[in-house]
């Protein structure tokens, strides 16, 4: 039987010296949405600032164009305790 690999997170030490090792305020966002969204890498940069959108109840989510399976748009909210 095949082990599983236990699923690996990062610290909040990690996070907070990965978003402080951005180049920038828009790379410091990308790292954000990364971690908070789980989005692919390909929807990530293919973002426009348009498609950070905020919603009904004052939170923020990220559109984005095209779904896991390339055949509907999606939407994901980010926590606003981040």
């Amino acid at each position: 039987m095949l082990e599983k690999n236990p699923q690996r997170t990062l610290t909040s030490e990690q996070v907070e010296a990965l978003i402080l090792s951005a180049k920038s305020p828009r790379d410091s966002a990308l790292i954000l949405i990364a971690l908070t969204t789980g989005a692919y890498t390909t929807e990530i940069v293919d973002l426009n600032a348009g498609d950070i959108i905020k919603i009904a109840d004052g939170d923020v989510a990220v559109r984005f164009k095209e779904g896991v399976n390339k055949t509907q748009p999606r939407t994901l909210h980010i926590d606003k305790n981040i």
